[in-house]
């Protein structure tokens, strides 16, 4: 589908806006994180998303969620280790912390990742409705902060991300197989979003990987990526976004090719 989905058309009213780079009339489905009217934003955010209807958003058009039949592919080699020259884009100081993500992130070394974090500062009274959950009149919020892609941000304290960022890998399930290859976290590359100037572009490392589902559920297939922003000089992964290739599918008719700015390049082997 061709349609902004309504979550990115409200959290683009708050953040600066941007120009995708890569192909031609793609539709990033996610975006530079910047700055709220008046609140800087100074690292950290985990995004998982969430149904829609929690937020009472609407989508612009109707979606179809019947997914998308492609045809049988073979999956390229896994890359266990990711060195800084197989880094797809020409950028050294952001393919530094890129590599090591992409390490931590396969390793599941929760504290190598978490060293490239940083937390975001919310003044709720600058902040527009509704969009931070645990927001109140007056007060200030510092920490991680959960971005529910269709419902809202939640802000959460550095070890309680921690937790949930633990809790996410150990439900990683090897044994799972599809069309995409193993269980295993994949990392499929970097996409690009924004313009050539760092204070206004991100990167996301983006990966896939299959988790189990809670209460016994079965495992599935997950999508997500790392958002990175230049602070302070510094590229912090400032967002993560994570959710079922099924649910991607409500916003997006080929969530491998349209998330993470539409324009993933894979990382080179070394």
């Amino acid at each position: 589908m061709d349609h902004v989905p309504a979550w990115h058309r409200k959290r683009s009213k708050i953040y600066r806006k941007w120009e995708p780079r890569g192909r031609a009339g793609a539709r990033p489905s996610m975006g530079l994180l910047e700055r709220v009217a008046g609140v800087t934003l100074t690292g950290l955010a985990l995004a998982t998303v969430l149904p829609l209807a929690a937020c009472g958003a609407t989508p612009s058009a109707p979606t179809d969620t019947t997914p998308t039949t492609a045809a049988a592919t073979t999956p390229p080699p896994r890359l266990t280790h990711f060195a800084t020259g197989g880094c797809p884009v020409a950028d050294a100081a952001f393919c530094g912390r890129a590599s090591a993500a992409a390490n931590a992130l396969v390793a599941g070394a929760v504290d190598a990742l978490m060293a490239l974090a940083g937390t975001e500062t919310f003044t709720c009274d600058e902040m527009p409705a509704g969009m931070v959950a645990n927001c109140r009149p007056g007060l200030v919020l510092r920490g991680v902060a959960t971005f529910a892609v269709e419902t809202q941000m939640t802000v959460a304290t550095v070890a309680e991300f921690r937790q949930r960022l633990t809790d996410w890998l150990a439900r990683t399930d090897a044994n799972y197989t599809d069309d995409r290859g193993t269980g295993q976290l994949t990392v499929r590359g970097v996409g690009t979003c924004g313009p050539a100037d760092p204070q206004r572009r991100s990167y996301h490392l983006a990966f896939t990987v299959a988790l189990r589902g809670a209460g016994g559920a079965a495992s599935e297939r997950w999508l997500g990526s790392v958002e990175f922003v230049l602070r302070g000089g510094v590229w912090v992964f400032a967002l993560m976004y994570l959710d079922t290739v099924t649910h991607w599918r409500i916003e997006y008719a080929d969530p491998f090719r349209q998330t993470a700015c539409g324009n993933v390049a894979p990382w080179r082997p070394a």
